[in-house]
Parts: C-alpha cells; sequence; structure tokens
C-alpha cells in the first residue's frame, strides 16, 4: 500500500499552495479528498451520481452514440479477411484476445453496432474525457484509465470519448508511439512531418508500410544502444500484436485505428470489462445536428437568442478551452476546418462569424441553422470545447471526467452559463446549474515503478498490473508522483 509519509506533507502543502495559484478549481477539489484512497476516489466516480437522463436526452444521446459506434467499429469485411490472410489466421487466436471474435470490430456489423450501442448506454453514468484520440503510450493516457478502473464495482462498458480534434504533434504524440529508452522516451513516427498540424480527425489510415518504417527504425536504435533489448522486445510484440491486426490494418481512418488499437490493449489487460474509445467527432457533430432541430434546445439558445449570445461570448471571453478574443487564444463557438487545420474566429460582425482564413481573406460563416447545420455535416466547421461539453452535460446529462484543465473550465462554463440564463431568465438553467463538474483523472499517477509512471509495455507484457494495488494507493501519493505534469499542464 502506497500511503502518504509524514516526510511528504511538506511536499503536498508546498504543491497545493501552488496549485492555487493555477488551477483553483482543482486545488479545491484534491484537498477535499485528500485523506482518500484512489479506491475511494474511483466508487465515488461510479457510484455516487444519480442519473441526469431524461428520456429524449437518452433518445438522442442514444441516436449520437449508435452512429459513432458504426463509425468506429465497423471494419469492411472484405478489407479484414484480406488483411488476416496477410498475417496468418494465427495472429488472431495469438493476439490472447479471443473475446475479439464475438466483440470485436470483426464481428457481423449490424449486430455489434446495435448491441455496443445498447450496452455503453445502459451502463453509462459517466464518461471518461481527458484522452485525446492517440494510442495510451503516454504515462497520462493510461495512468488516466487505472484510476476509474479502481472501483469496487465497474459498469460493464466503460465509454471513453477521445479528443480527435487536436494536431498529430500534441502531447500524447498521436503521430505515432512512444517508448521508454535510457534517455527518455523515444519517438517514432508512422506519419512524415508534413501532417504535424493535421488534426487527428482528418488523417487517413497507416499502412504495413508504415509499421515496417517504425520497426526499422526502432531495430536501429537498438543497435546503438537508445533502447534495451527488452524494450525492442516490447515494442516488435506491441507492432504485430496490436498495429498489425488485421482489423486494425482494415480500418479507413486512423482515428478508427487508433480505437481498435486501445480497445484490443485493453481488452488484454481488462477483460473483466469493456472499455470503448469513440471520437469525440463522431459523437459530437451528430449531437449538435439533432439538437439545432429543436428551436428552444439549450444549444439553439445561445447559437440563435441574440441576448443569450451576446452574455455567452462576453462571460466566457478569456475562460481557458473557450476564447480569449483579445489575445486571440481558442475560437468563438466553433472552428473552421481547413485542408485539415483549425483556423479560429475572434470577432462576429452582425449575425457572422469571422474565421481567420489561410490567406489574407477572412472567411465569414452566417450564424442559421441552416448554415450552420449544413457545415457541421460537411466538416467545414466543428463545434468548440464549451459547445461539445454544453451538449454532452447540460442537453445529455452525462458527466464528463477529464483532466486538471477540463475540471477548471467545465466549472467556469457552468457557472457563467447559468449566470447569463439566469439574466435573460430563459429555461434549462436548471439544468445547469447544479451539474457535476468536479472530477478529475488525468493527473494523478497512482501506479508507478521505481518513481516513474507505469506505461503500457509495462502492464501489457511485464505484468506489473494489480488493481487491488491501485485501489489502495492514497490520492495524496498519486498527486505527488505527477505533480510535476499537473503543474506543468496546469
Amino acid at each position: 500500500m502506497r500511503l502518504i509519509s509524514r516526510g511528504n506533507v511538506e511536499q503536498w502543502e508546498a504543491f497545493t499552495r501552488r496549485l492555487d495559484g493555477q488551477n483553483p478549481v482543482l486545488s479545491r477539489h484534491l484537498r477535499e479528498w485528500q485523506n482518500r484512497t484512489i479506491g475511494e476516489y474511483a466508487d465515488y466516480l461510479w457510484n455516487d451520481f444519480p442519473s441526469a437522463m431524461n428520456s429524449h436526452s437518452q433518445q438522442l444521446f442514444h441516436t449520437a452514440l449508435s452512429a459513432a459506434m458504426d463509425k468506429t467499429y465497423r471494419v469492411d469485411e472484405k478489407s479484414y479477411m484480406t488483411c488476416d490472410k496477410r498475417n496468418g489466421a494465427e495472429n488472431t487466436r495469438d493476439s490472447g484476445i479471443h473475446s475479439i471474435k464475438r466483440w470485436g470490430p470483426h464481428s457481423t456489423p449490424k449486430e455489434l453496432d446495435a448491441t455496443l450501442a445498447n450496452r455503453a448506454l445502459s451502463d453509462c453514468r459517466l464518461a471518461l474525457s481527458a484522452h485525446h484520440t492517440a494510442p495510451l503510450f503516454h504515462p497520462l493516457a493510461l495512468q488516466s484509465l487505472l484510476v476509474p478502473l479502481a472501483a469496487k464495482k465497474l459498469p460493464h462498458s466503460i465509454l471513453v470519448l477521445s479528443t480527435d480534434w487536436v494536431p498529430m504533434d500534441n502531447l500524447f504524440f498521436p503521430k505515432g508511439i512512444l517508448l521508454p529508452s535510457v534517455q527518455g522516451e523515444r519517438t517514432y513516427s508512422l506519419f512524415s512531418k508534413r501532417c504535424n498540424k493535421t488534426l487527428v480527425a482528418c488523417m487517413p489510415a497507416f499502412t504495413q508500410q508504415n509499421v515496417d518504417k517504425v520497426r526499422g527504425s526502432i531495430n536501429k536504435d537498438a543497435r546503438v544502444g537508445l533502447i534495451n533489448a527488452r524494450q525492442k522486445a516490447d515494442a516488435f510484440r506491441m507492432l504485430e500484436e496490436f498495429y498489425c491486426h488485421p482489423a486494425v490494418l482494415a480500418g479507413t481512418s486512423y482515428k478508427q485505428q487508433c480505437a481498435n488499437i486501445n480497445y484490443l490493449m485493453c481488452k488484454k489487460l481488462f477483460p473483466d470489462v469493456d472499455i470503448r474509445f469513440v471520437s469525440v467527432s463522431d459523437v459530437a457533430v451528430e449531437l449538435c445536428v439533432q439538437a439545432l432541430q429543436d428551436s428552444n434546445s439549450l444549444l439553439s439558445l445561445i447559437l440563435f437568442h441574440p441576448a443569450l449570445r451576446l452574455r455567452v461570448l462576453s462571460l466566457l471571453n478569456g475562460i481557458t478551452g473557450c476564447w480569449d478574443s483579445e489575445n486571440k487564444r481558442g475560437s468563438l463557438l466553433f472552428w473552421r476546418v481547413e485542408e485539415g487545420r483549425m483556423q479560429p474566429c475572434f470577432h462576429m460582425e452582425g449575425d457572422h462569424l469571422v474565421f481567420e482564413g489561410s490567406d489574407a481573406e477572412p472567411v465569414r460563416l452566417p450564424l442559421s441553422k441552416e448554415s450552420v447545420v449544413s457545415q457541421l455535416r460537411a466538416g467545414q466547421i466543428i463545434p468548440g470545447m464549451f459547445l461539445v461539453f454544453t451538449v454532452l452535460m447540460f442537453t445529455c446529462g452525462l458527466p464528463c471526467v477529464g483532466g486538471m484543465r477540463q475540471i477548471a473550465y467545465c466549472h467556469s462554463i457552468r457557472e457563467k452559463l447559468a449566470e447569463a440564463l439566469a439574466q435573460e431568465r430563459l429555461p434549462h438553467s436548471e439544468s445547469v446549474v447544479d451539474f457535476p463538474v468536479e472530477m478529475c483523472v488525468a493527473g494523478l499517477y497512482p501506479h508507478t515503478i521505481e518513481n516513474k509512471p507505469a506505461v503500457i509495455s509495462d502492464l501489457l507484457y511485464s505484468h506489473y498490473y494489480s488493481r487491488e494495488q491501485v485501489r489502495k494507493c492514497s490520492l495524496k501519493s498519486a498527486v505527488l508522483a505527477a505533480s510535476r505534469d499537473l503543474l506543468s499542464l496546469s
């Protein structure tokens, strides 16, 4: 059991004092739980929230989730069989994931989609939303799963909403794989540098040739001693077992491949729970489009009620995760997508959003239901985080448990949006004002090895993982183990 030592009390106080100045919402939350264990915190996440879904919001979410499941886990059977024959039938058997035949991406698509959507929805008390769309190599990504998985009683299905509206060169390095080495983390790219600023959501699938290139780079580093023999062997096993799995190679987009890779990894590590990764783009766009069919929905009022929109734009200006017009950060309400890259909007002209263009000319978008729905469906605009969490939390009633920044900006969104609704005496304030947002799973390291956070290869091939050990870890210890990352990313 990793409990906080008396010598760490001063370290804890120094850390929380610094965090008070950077992220007071997170600091208050961690202080509330400072004398509890990770297991107690996980129990709180899964068991202490009554469902906020009504029949309408449940149907809205079910429709979007079902469509997202179809996009994510439906693999063309002809492509799958081609990849399966190329790799040999033993590849699937040797993966150690026997249930993939029944529940995995190459099951009968119609049966799979309906079953998974219903099962995920029936258990879905909340969604994990700290992850970016990328394989689980970064310690933050893996450890963010270990925290909620420490609960005494887990739902059968867990939904992970991964953000794919991020560039390929972000912190989690979706561009390739991260491996531990003798000199810290080593990066190996599946894609060229030209795609660095391309959104993960817009990336095509990688091929066997891309994987072979990574394998060659790892071999080269092993020969010069940058990675040791065990690290090389683990990397090759991961490439063969997950990246070369026929269901992965048959994927039609990189975000789909990431979801399948993570599903396969988690099925091997946590066989008693079904963890499904879905990119937020496949859920949020459908939710927005459906919500806009109702002129009295919260989303419609935010966008098309002039007085409320004006208050929202003013109250949320400067809030992390929303927009900052003066310092040109974030984007008002939506981002424009041009050639796979996001273009921001920092001001409005009348009822038009004015987006920064790739050339000198700005792009003006009329803010009307028809225009917004059309451009959302065409992938020409995407909702910002404010709108994404508004429809997920306040329209669908789905608590979203994210990271150290999300707890802060969702708190601000809730407070400012409730204030704007109250000032305009509009409906929906009751669904906003008391909605639970004070939760965080990213920025806790409950599983360390030699004072370093465990990484995916440690758990897959060295058998270091113990759910009971993680459950007994004190929250203070997990926070202090991640304190450097918490402070740098808060």
